[in-house]
């Protein structure tokens, strides 16, 4: 169609757009109880694991990079930090757990998300490089350093021996 002008002139060249349209894929979100969803993260980061405890109306569950987060607390490091925003249109309850890799953070590693209005720690585990999270919802996440004020690093100085028969054992702990 060309555009036309009040005096009635059309015009000569007028611009023109094709496209085509796609079946989309089938939800990779199941509906069941333990619902295991494996997402490939940007930038070859590896592989994220979701698994929902129960989903009532299957849904796509995606992942994508997140270019401008939000400033993380005083006490992370940005140094090597990731940033997701993992989101479903599955229908889920309660509990999710999120399991994410990391590389490129030396010490401290911490998974963060956003809550709406600030960054909360949501580490559970850090098992091997990879950080681990119970969650109630799907937003922006954080994958990032952190410091002794954040999270400190206790140790056990002296213990009493693995086959012990007293009923009172003594335990020195040393945390910074």
């Amino acid at each position: 169609a060309a555009a036309i002008d009040a005096a009635g002139r059309a015009d000569a060249t007028p611009a023109t757009h094709t496209w085509a349209v796609v079946a989309p894929l089938p939800p990779n979100t199941p509906t069941g109880t333990n619902v295991d969803v494996e997402l490939t993260l940007p930038g070859g980061a590896g592989q994220a694991t979701i698994t929902f405890a129960t989903v009532t109306a299957e849904g796509y569950t995606t992942v994508e990079a997140l270019a401008t987060p939000p400033a993380v607390p005083a006490g992370y490091l940005t140094d090597g930090a990731v940033y997701y925003d993992i989101s479903t249109t599955a229908a889920f309850g309660e509990p999710v757990t999120l399991c994410i890799p990391y590389s490129g953070i030396a010490d401290g590693a911490r998974l963060l998300h956003h809550d709406g209005s600030e960054w909360v720690d949501v580490t559970l585990s850090d098992a091997g490089g990879v950080l681990c999270a119970e969650i109630g919802s799907l937003s922006p996440f954080a994958v990032v350093g952190s410091t002794a004020a954040v999270v400190p690093t206790t140790t056990i100085q002296t213990a009493p021996p693995a086959s012990h028969v007293s009923p009172t054992a003594t335990f020195a702990l040393v945390s910074n």
